[in-house]
């Protein structure tokens, strides 16, 4: 996906600027083969590539992570600045957050989740601008580019997690799989 296909995925950024600079959840991660790693499609990765050449190999779509104090971090994340180093090319993976793309429970469903981890989504998620948000992203993941982009990059929807929370089901998603 190029920016010009970015620009048309049409949804907003939830978190607040100032919650995500002074956050330290997302882009950190306690084990280094952690399934919550991003993933870049390949189109992705060449991007990161150019922008920022030391981003290191992955393997299916998930980046290589990098050892940082007591656990590991995203290589395109700079923790000195609380911010990602290729933001404006970031992977829809990470555009995503604080939602998630998973299977459900069962495993029979593919459904749009919010992530309780992050600090914002436990204090406000029951706030209508979370409500409002998750129908545009799932309209967005339901149609192209991004429906195209799901089901060719299987590695996009990740496996169930107890601590993110289903919002909505993705039935056109599930369809292609």
């Amino acid at each position: 996906m190029n920016l010009r296909q970015k620009d048309r995925i049409g949804f907003r950024q939830v978190v607040p600027d100032e919650w995500c600079f002074s956050c330290d959840v997302c882009c950190r991660f306690p084990e280094k083969d952690s399934f919550l790693a991003p993933c870049f499609t390949q189109d992705e990765m060449n991007a990161a590539r150019e922008k920022n050449p030391p981003l290191p190999p992955f393997n299916s779509c998930k980046i290589t992570l990098t050892p940082y104090k007591e656990g590991f971090i995203c290589p395109a994340f700079d923790p000195t600045a609380a911010h990602c180093k290729i933001y404006d090319i970031r992977p829809v993976d990470c555009m995503l957050y604080p939602f998630a793309i998973m299977w459900d429970a069962a495993g029979q469903e593919i459904v749009l989740g919010i992530d309780t981890k992050c600090p914002y989504v436990r204090k406000h998620q029951e706030d209508s601008l979370i409500k409002e948000a998750s129908g545009e992203i799932a309209d967005a993941i339901e149609s192209p580019p991004l429906l195209d982009i799901l089901s060719t990059n299987k590695g996009l929807i990740g496996p169930y997690q107890d601590d993110v929370i289903p919002v909505v089901a993705l039935k056109t998603l599930t369809s292609k799989f």
